[in-house]
């Protein structure tokens, strides 16, 4: 959005012109097409009036709790995004139109935190104080009046004709009150001068006019204390409901002639001073303005940069991951509570520099340094492509030089060479080397590290991440429960109509919850997020196909602005562009289990498929939530490693089951290549090795995985791939009087 003069100019005209609601809706469209450039849809007549009337948009807002850095909670409203885009254009219509008192700083174009504490530099005395409850202490009735007054002269009468016949005028301002207010419980003062909580129709901290509109209430503030301000011979300046005072002498004493004036116009003003963060700041002293050192020039605090310096410094010394790990609970201290998800540490170093810029200005020496390194950190963890190379055996380490086999790399990209040595190549005599680049986000010094593939190591798997009952309880919350059940269903609530903005609240405020108790494979995690709440500008990906649609989705907003209060699963593009393939990633039905074992088989066989003899036995019965995509993939590879067994055994029978035990309700299912054997003793370093450790990595987090086989090792016929590591069981295990057909594959899926 570029917002030139002439823009500005055209609606204040236009404004000036006003005699209905119909030119009103007009002038509403024109600021619209000037913030989106043209690419929007216009609004309609209906629409404004649904909005502008709380008795039939009863849904106009939701509301959440935010953690204030003291840890309490901050209540926001949230309009729908219909109200919401008519608010964020009725905000620039009265941007342009109002012009600010000179002593206000927050929410006003070209001012700043930096701006208004720059008025209280080199001061002896800065007084700061906080006024309660700032946005919903505003009531509607207060809203509706200054829209009479001037610049805005919305009255009966017309302005221009100066006629007594009747104008629309005051309708608007009507409009404007309702679409900038909506009923809340809020605390107000009684008769006896105690506090008590009431329902009033006021201004909700979230809206877009919120802000604009508290410092039109706040002009006859703003202009009484600056009088109060050259009375005493002070400075004022005030930042939305943050209010500072700063002189040379102190006339601030319990008691004195300016703090009676104060609170006697802040009280008349229909606000309140909020004790507790009522300060006085004194030379030699740490003198602070909305967080901002102001003892000499406009600063950080000391605290800020060397925090700054040592979260780089970790990054550079021990890398990411580990720099991490020392950055995580000292941004939680910092911020005062625990918030839910984990910060990019990235993003917040990057955001801090931005505040250091706007502060210290972008030509500081010491914003450019941090900058630099910053910059250089970042670099680092571009990925780097590299070609496999071969050397002959003879020379491989220590003989071989770390030069060579970096190919041209600079110093800063030789952070490590990760070699596997293979078995010879018989034809050439060499053997041959993949190599790979990994990044290690700030370690300068190169090494080597040799791993012989024919030296056969235990790949761990971290068994703490596997927990496929939380897996089936987080994906459940799709078939049963306030939000994210209808992010897949239609909305059935006969209580209450589809309100798409509210829902989304909800399915957010229950996707972090469940994220913080469950754990569940990465992968599932980031579909489930990107299909509900992501970038609509990013793909979401099931089955080898991506998905640029999601609820978050450009197209699917502004249809939703022309349609309510319906559920978009009613809009065949929508239901068949994102919601239907989603609720197939997450959920087998009938008969889509067959299906999918089917193409597998198909797939994974290619010429030998003809050659085995494959039953399928209850398949088509199964229904259980799941990470499809990942169990597709697992049953690939576990196909695969069938394949290279097909000189023992011809005949597959893949059967499926249901079992309830204490453990909870379990879907079974078993692979089993019948009369094939293991001619090893079931041992995971040897057995899970190619295709099976593949198979291993995708079903992590999804299912229990088991494989029970005769062998020569009589003292052990399962073993436990896969499995809680808080339950009883071991990695391998006896079963005795079971008849074991051949070397089978259990899969446990929970339910």
């Amino acid at each position: 959005m570029k917002i030139e003069q002439s823009h500005i100019n055209q609606i204040r005209t236009a404004f000036e012109k006003m005699q209905s609601k119909e030119d009103f809706l007009d002038l509403l469209n024109k600021a619209n097409s000037f913030i989106y450039e043209g690419k929007n849809f216009p609004f309609e007549l209906k629409q404004l009036t649904w909005h502008a009337n709380p008795n039939l948009g009863k849904k106009r807002y939701s509301e959440f709790k935010v953690k204030k850095k003291s840890g309490s909670d901050r209540s926001i409203h949230a309009p729908v995004k219909g109200l919401k885009s008519i608010q964020r254009s009725l905000s620039f219509i009265l941007q342009s139109v109002f012009e600010p008192h000179k002593a206000a700083m927050g929410f006003v174009r070209d001012k700043s935190i930096v701006t208004n504490a720059r008025m209280h530099t080199t001061s002896h005395y800065v007084y700061n104080i906080d006024l309660k409850d700032f946005f919903p202490s505003i009531d509607q009735a207060r809203v509706w009046k200054c829209m009479q007054l001037r610049p805005f002269n919305l009255t009966k009468k017309s302005i221009e004709k100066k006629t007594d016949t009747a104008t629309n005028r005051l309708e608007i301002a009507n409009i404007i009150a309702a679409l900038c207010c909506t009923e809340m419980e809020v605390e107000r003062k009684n008769t006896e001068g105690n506090w008590e909580k009431v329902k009033r129709k006021v201004l909700p901290q979230g809206a877009p006019t919120s802000p604009v509109m508290t410092n039109i209430v706040c002009q006859r503030l703003d202009f009484l204390l600056t009088g109060v301000a050259k009375r005493f011979n002070l400075k004022y300046t005030r930042y939305a409901d943050d209010i500072t005072f700063s002189s040379m002498h102190n006339v601030y004493q319990p008691g004195s002639n300016f703090l009676n004036e104060l609170n006697r116009i802040i009280v008349q003003q229909g606000f309140t001073i909020k004790e507790s963060k009522t300060r006085l700041q004194k030379q030699g002293y740490r003198q602070e303005v909305t967080g901002l050192l102001v003892n000499e020039k406009v600063n950080v605090q000391q605290r800020y940069i060397k925090q700054l310096r040592m979260w780089l410094y970790y990054w550079e010394r021990y890398g990411y991951d580990k720099a991490f790990e020392f950055f995580l609970p000292q941004y939680k201290a910092d911020r005062g509570f625990s918030k839910k998800g984990k910060p990019d540490m990235a993003n917040v170093i990057g955001g801090k520099l931005d505040y250091l810029r706007m502060v210290k200005g972008s030509k500081n020496a010491m914003y450019l340094k941090l900058k630099g390194r910053f910059e250089e950190l970042l670099n680092k963890t571009s990925a780097i492509e590299i070609k496999p190379i071969s050397i002959s055996i003879d020379n491989t380490p220590p003989a071989v030089n770390i030069d060579n086999l970096a190919g041209g790399l600079d110093n800063n990209n030789r952070a490590k060479l990760r070699i596997n040595i293979n078995p010879l190549d018989a034809k050439s005599n060499q053997t041959i080397l993949k190599r790979k680049i990994i990044i290690d986000k700030g370690e300068h010094l190169p090494f080597i590290e040799l791993i012989d593939n024919n030296e056969k190591t235990e790949k761990k798997i971290d068994l703490s991440k596997h927990k496929p009952i939380d897996t089936n309880r987080f994906l459940l919350s799709f078939r049963a429960s306030e939000g994210l059940k209808f992010l897949t269903h239609d909305y059935d609530n006969p209580n209450s109509v589809f309100d798409y903005q509210n829902l989304l609240s909800i399915a957010k405020k229950e996707f972090e919850e469940l994220s913080s108790q469950f754990v569940i494979p990465q992968s599932l995690w980031a579909r489930i997020y990107q299909f509900a709440f992501g970038d609509s500008s990013k793909m979401w990906y099931y089955n080898n196909v991506s998905y640029k649609l999601n609820w978050k989705s450009t197209v699917l907003i502004d249809w939703m602005v022309h349609n309510p209060n319906t559920h978009p699963i009613k809009n065949e593009v929508f239901e068949k562009g994102f919601i239907s393939p989603f609720k197939k990633s997450i959920e087998i039905k009938a008969p889509e289990l067959e299906v999918i074992f089917k193409n597998k088989l198909a797939e994974n066989l290619e010429s030998k498929y003809s050659y085995f003899d494959i039953t399928l036995v209850d398949l088509d019965k199964a229904n259980f939530y799941t990470n499809v995509d990942a169990l597709q993939v697992g049953i690939s590879y576990i196909i695969k490693a069938i394949k290279q067994r097909f000189n023992n055994s011809n005949k597959i029978r893949i059967e499926f089951s249901r079992k309830a035990d204490d453990q909870g309700r379990k879907r079974i299912v078993k692979i089993i290549h019948l009369n094939s054997e293991c001619n090893k003793p079931l041992d995971k370093i040897d057995l899970l090795q190619g295709d099976l450790l593949e198979a291993e990595k995708a079903l992590l987090g999804i299912c229990d995985w088991s494989i029970i086989s005769k062998s020569p090792d009589n003292s052990f016929n399962v073993l436990n791939v896969l499995f809680d590591i808080n339950s009883k069981k071991s990695p391998r295990e006896k079963i005795d009087d079971v008849l074991i057909e051949g070397f089978t594959h259990v899969l446990t899926f929970y339910s």
